[in-house]
């Protein structure tokens, strides 16, 4: 069987899925780079990050934390979507934290809520 012939009998959407995040990727890059600078031009320094999104979001910021952490200098904390816009307490965002919320679509039910819940509580 050629080269060819095999990889085509690997191909379906999930790696064709995978194979395309690079681009996807480096399409984001500028834009997120833009919105980071901005935005830390308006924060406090902040004592601790707090991460949060759901489903394959979430898992993407549990493998990124210890590594996120190293690199800012702080402490990294990952919980879901549905725990930040429901149950965690005001009292766990109140000195200065960046909360970032992760969303593929930006129209999950539960970080849209989370956004909301945040942004009544004022924290950036």
């Amino acid at each position: 069987m050629e080269q060819m012939e095999q990889l085509q009998l690997w191909d379906n959407p999930v790696r064709r899925q995978v194979y395309s995040i690079p681009a996807m990727v480096e399409e984001m890059l500028p834009g997120l780079q833009a919105d980071a600078g901005a935005l830390a031009q308006r924060l406090e320094k902040p004592r601790r990050v707090l991460i949060s999104g759901c489903g394959d979001c979430f898992f993407a910021a549990m493998s990124m934390k210890e590594t996120l952490s190293g690199w800012l200098g702080l402490p990294v904390e990952v919980v879901s979507s549905l725990e930040l816009a429901r149950h965690l307490p005001h009292s766990a965002v109140e000195e200065p934290v960046l909360v970032l919320l992760l969303s593929k679509s930006g129209g999950a039910a539960r970080v849209v809520e989370a956004a909301q819940r945040m942004a009544a509580w004022k924290v950036p």
